[in-house]
């Protein structure tokens, strides 16, 4: 994995949090209303590109309010997961990726309902559960592709598995875990560069001082990594 993403990484997703992330997440953990939560979630999975796996074809027939309905089943499965600092979330997050799955109706020749790990667990995190590790295409590729590098592994892929993938994640999380504190450190001393207003620039960078920032950083190596164009 090429460690010298760690430092343009941290201000990339400072960029991110500030302009994309905060404004979701502020409201996707906040008490807002039905319709609120489900216009927050429908942006959230446009924006986190797994919108194309809630399709609104045969809703659509039914009206626009009958769209909204089925974002608010969504708004609803994510907000009745609980998960405590203590739990493995490997169990929840499987069971809310198979309701995800199961609320949008599908076409008589669209096949089986489709699991929607990515989705849940974007929606898990954007909710608060930040514990979540973030299920993307991008990042299974990185870790498949990390796996088959490492002298003691099987090269076992973490392909829909959520268990398995938060394990890969960890593993190489704890690899790089020095390089993403000191990139991070360093976010006062470019942050003029950012494209956060400096009115917003002290806020901001308070939130890049907490342990899911990190997190987050991470998840953007991986993601560069994990391009097709890249693949470690």
């Amino acid at each position: 994995m090429n460690e010298n993403l760690a430092r343009p990484a941290a201000l990339s997703y400072l960029n991110q949090w500030e302009r994309t992330d905060k404004p979701l997440a502020t409201i996707l953990r906040s008490d807002a209303g039905p319709k609120e939560l489900a216009i927050a979630f429908r942006e959230l999975a446009t924006k986190y590109n797994v919108v194309r796996n809630f399709s609104t074809k045969e809703a659509k027939k039914a009206g626009p309010r009958q769209v909204e309905l089925l974002w608010r089943k969504v708004a609803n499965a994510v907000r009745k997961v609980e998960l405590t600092s203590t739990d493995s979330p490997a169990d929840e997050v499987h069971r809310l990726a198979k309701k995800l799955g199961k609320i949008f109706p599908l076409a008589d020749d669209a096949g089986a309902q489709p699991i929607l790990l990515s989705a849940a667990t974007k929606f898990l995190w954007f909710r608060g559960h930040t514990s979540v590790r973030i299920y993307d295409k991008r990042a299974v590729a990185a870790l498949n592709a990390l796996s088959k590098l490492r002298d003691d592994s099987k090269g076992q892929k973490v392909d829909g598995d959520y268990e398995l993938f938060a394990a890969a994640w960890e593993l190489e999380y704890q690899a790089l875990r020095s390089e993403l504190k000191e990139a991070i450190k360093g976010l006062p001393g470019v942050a003029h560069w950012s494209m956060v207003p400096e009115a917003n620039q002290k806020s901001a960078l308070k939130d890049s001082k907490a342990d899911w920032f990190q997190d987050r950083v991470f998840d953007k190596i991986l993601w560069i990594n994990g391009e097709k164009k890249n693949v470690i």
